[in-house]
């Protein structure tokens, strides 16, 4: 079947942005195909048993089909969704969610599910976006994101229309300096040759950018590391005045977060950003929301679904810097945040001190283990708060929650499958009182959920 062509009908949107199409009995996954059109389709892969489709021609087009917004969109990986028109995407990641809900969770939730939140912004939207160095058509030094449905190849992207536009102006302005930065390169390392990615924070809040770059050196090249990029961040900041902050990390990886250690080289070690009424210092290695204005009515939400008094105690898991907790403080007793990373609690205590949050504590350790000394301690919370990695939660913590037995738990998570796997592990000690999701992601396939477990008798 590898290699035919056949006329697919595309039956829904399934996860990843993909038509969904059958043809004897086989499923076939269709890039940028919508629900009803019909396309001349050729078979490229099989994986996982299911056969990959890319569209040769499109026979019958659907009214909601429109014209991407982003030159990059064939090629780039980024989006997977602007060839539809916004009402129709949320309508179609509302249905992914609540399917995967229903399907992997075994739950019923028309009573109790409300409809996806559509985003303020469905353009430049991103405080955030990470891009990996490589050359354009001239050989010149370029911003690169990954190849749509290839991770070993790089597009050149001089434009991202989902990206905060003072970032995109802030990367129009590096490539040009980083390339006459040929010039002047250190007698004994060719840096500019070594670039590996660019990480760019931005605040919608002061408008204020942070830029950090990964750069590939030995250990006996580090010492010029400090000087070479002062000078390139100053070059930087004499062309971009809202530039405030430079960061580099040393590092044969294509992440920022690379084995080789981070370091801050240029004006302030942080921007700020403001969610509602909540400051939050933002470093390059900062876990917070890239869609700051959806994160704020997330945040509205959580603290809605829980109903607080003030007299509740607040158990806040995968915590990060420590922003829900922060939005909840001024509602209850007490918030206590328990986070692995430690440079991320750090900044946590930070922002307690710039929110004047005195009843938010950090605690820096593995969740499980938390948890343990926790109910060993005899510690009793009203409330959980768990906002997990997309792997999600392991059944030995969804144990361990279980017998903490707080009166509600509330449930984050940017990956509608693991969350809908770990809503059922709760059953039947819990029940599922409340869901909802966020379109943190316009233009992409990604859902952001939210889910009000009550204690049961059971």
């Amino acid at each position: 079947m590898i290699n035919s062509e056949l006329l697919l009908k595309a039956e829904k949107l399934v996860h990843g942005g993909f038509a969904l199409c059958r043809h004897d009995n086989n499923v076939i996954l269709v890039p940028r195909l919508l629900p009803g059109e019909v396309a001349r389709v050729k078979i490229s892969k099989k994986r996982a048993g299911i056969f990959h489709g890319k569209i040769l021609e499109i026979v019958e087009r659907s009214e909601k089909r429109i014209e991407p917004t982003c030159k990059h969109y064939e090629h780039c990986g980024g989006c997977s969704l602007q060839h539809i028109d916004y009402q129709t995407q949320l309508k179609e990641k509302s249905s992914i969610f609540t399917e995967t809900i229903e399907k992997i969770g075994h739950l019923k939730i028309d009573s109790i599910y409300d409809a996806l939140h559509p985003s303020p912004l469905q353009w430049g939207y991103r405080n955030k976006m990470e891009f990996s160095f490589g050359k354009d058509k001239t050989n010149r030094v370029a911003l690169c994101l990954h190849e749509r449905e290839r991770y070993d190849s790089l597009v050149h992207v001089n434009d991202c229309k989902i990206a905060m536009p003072e970032i995109v102006k802030l990367g129009e302005k590096l490539v040009v300096h980083v390339n006459e930065a040929v010039s002047f390169v250190h007698d004994t390392v060719n840096f500019v040759e070594r670039l590996r990615c660019a990480t760019f924070r931005g605040s919608f809040h002061s408008r204020e950018l942070l830029l950090g770059i990964g750069v590939e050196v030995h250990e006996t090249d580090s010492v010029h590391v400090h000087d070479f990029f002062y000078s390139l961040f100053e070059r930087l900041k004499s062309d971009a005045a809202d530039f405030v902050s430079g960061w580099v990390s040393l590092s044969s990886s294509f992440s920022f977060a690379g084995s080789g250690g981070v370091r801050h080289v240029f004006g302030s070690s942080h921007i700020v950003e403001r969610f509602g009424g909540v400051l939050v210092r933002v470093n390059p290695l900062s876990f917070i929301q890239v869609n700051t204005m959806c994160a704020e009515k997330l945040y509205d939400c959580a603290r809605e679904f829980l109903g607080l008094t003030g007299c509740e105690r607040v158990l806040d898991l995968y915590s990060g810097v420590g922003v829900i907790g922060f939005y909840l403080a001024p509602f209850c007793r007490e918030v206590v945040c328990v986070e692995l990373v430690e440079a991320a609690v750090e900044e946590g205590r930070a922002n307690a001190v710039v929110n004047g949050a005195q009843n938010v504590r950090f605690v820096a350790g593995d969740v499980r283990v938390e948890l343990r000394r926790i109910i060993e301690s005899d510690k009793r919370y009203d409330c959980v708060v768990l906002d997990p990695p997309r792997a999600g939660v392991s059944k030995r913590v969804i144990e361990r929650v279980k017998l903490l037995a707080p009166e509600r738990i509330l449930y984050i998570s940017c990956n509608p499958a693991t969350m809908a796997r770990d809503l059922f592990l709760f059953m039947p000690n819990y029940r599922l009182a409340r869901l909802t999701a966020f379109d943190m992601f316009p233009q992409t396939y990604h859902i952001e959920g939210m889910a009000l477990l009550e204690r049961t008798n059971a």
